[in-house]
């Protein structure tokens, strides 16, 4: 922990993200106690979009993620009687400040 004076303000730490992937959990919403899966981390970098535009592979790092969960978060009978729906979001622009 770190004490400033009053006249002196503190700095934000500003983090700037590396990279990023994908992790489905709608396993968890079928009534799933737990499963285990591989995402690929995607950087965004100049040298995989060439690669990509050019037919090229790369490696790219992987975690394994293992998720597990006590107790379903839909029991099976109450499952077995809703109707659901899949929503995938690319991108958001504009976002409101309560959501940042």
């Amino acid at each position: 922990i770190e004490v400033l004076p009053k006249e002196k303000k503190a700095r934000e730490e500003k983090t700037a993200p590396i990279g990023q992937g994908a992790l489905d959990l709608s396993s968890l919403l079928k009534g799933e106690n737990g499963f285990t899966q591989s995402v690929v981390i995607h950087s965004g970098t100049t040298a995989e979009n060439v690669a990509a535009n050019t037919g090229q592979n790369i490696l790219q790092p992987e975690l394994q993620v293992e998720v597990s969960v006590t107790n379903p978060l839909i029991p099976a009978d109450v499952y077995a009687v809703s109707n659901h729906m899949t929503i995938r979001v690319d991108s958001l622009y504009s976002l409101p400040e309560t959501w940042q």
